[in-house]
């Protein structure tokens, strides 16, 4: 499990058409739309390379000026589900 936060920054002229794009990414949960150019996402995939994945598709999107890595977390081997609960 790869868990990422995101800051999405978008060109102010071009921010509409990127909130549309994102919010037809099923890989991403928007939790804040920011005008005039900012977006904040959460992005759970099943490993790095999704993760990854996601990331290429949110560039590919005419707007994007820039992603913001605020967050991380990496489950290495499916640690955190072979933790007992408490």
């Amino acid at each position: 499990m790869d868990i990422s936060g995101l800051i999405i920054d978008c060109q102010e002229r071009r921010f509409r058409a990127v909130v549309d794009a994102l919010e037809g990414m099923t890989e991403l949960e928007i939790l804040r739309i920011l005008p005039p150019s900012r977006v904040v996402c959460l992005v759970e995939a099943a490993g790095i390379d999704p993760s990854l994945a996601v990331s290429e598709r949110i560039w590919a999107i005419p707007g994007v000026a820039a992603i913001n890595l605020t967050c991380h977390y990496h489950d290495v081997d499916g640690a955190a589900a072979a933790q007992p609960s408490h």
